[in-house]
């Protein structure tokens, strides 16, 4: 992690512009996304309250949309948004890593999300994402294919 953003992960809001922090759970190799009501697929997580550190904001948002208990893994990608309104927000998409492997069965989802799966990574990115998210996605792909090729190698 670079240290501009491990500095970032527990750093106490508020930013300017705004953050929020969104992750990518892997469990058995599977990318978790989560459909939103207007069909659009996105990852755990959410905004960073005031006072409070992106890594605790990880850990709230995920537990209140899916249930699982994470904390936040190697950054993957900070970027800037601008919502339809022309407001602007960065959003930080890190690792996300569940305290235990998962299911789906083991989810509790919110009513922020109306499906989940878990996909193999390149599936994920045949969906609806944001481009970022996809980016995001990719970058964990790729370090799944270099760590089975490094466990095949020893």
């Amino acid at each position: 992690m670079s240290p501009s953003t491990a500095s970032l992960l527990h750093s106490p809001g508020p930013f300017t512009p705004p953050l929020s922090i969104k992750s990518v759970l892997v469990s058995a190799g599977q990318v978790l996304v989560l459909r939103q009501p207007d069909g659009r697929w996105d990852l755990p997580g959410g905004r960073v309250e005031p006072n409070e550190t992106p890594a605790a904001a990880l850990a709230r948002e995920c537990w209140e949309e899916t249930g699982l208990l994470v904390t936040a893994g190697p950054e993957l990608i900070l970027w800037p948004r601008v919502k339809p309104d022309g407001s602007r927000r960065q959003i930080l998409t890190v690792i996300g890593q569940p305290r235990r492997p998962f299911a789906l069965a083991d989810l509790v989802l919110s009513d922020e999300h109306r499906d989940a799966h878990l996909l193999a990574p390149a599936a994920a990115l045949t969906l609806d994402l944001r481009p970022d998210y996809a980016r995001a996605i990719a970058a964990v792909m790729r370090r799944l294919v270099a760590a089975d090729g490094s466990a095949a190698a020893q």
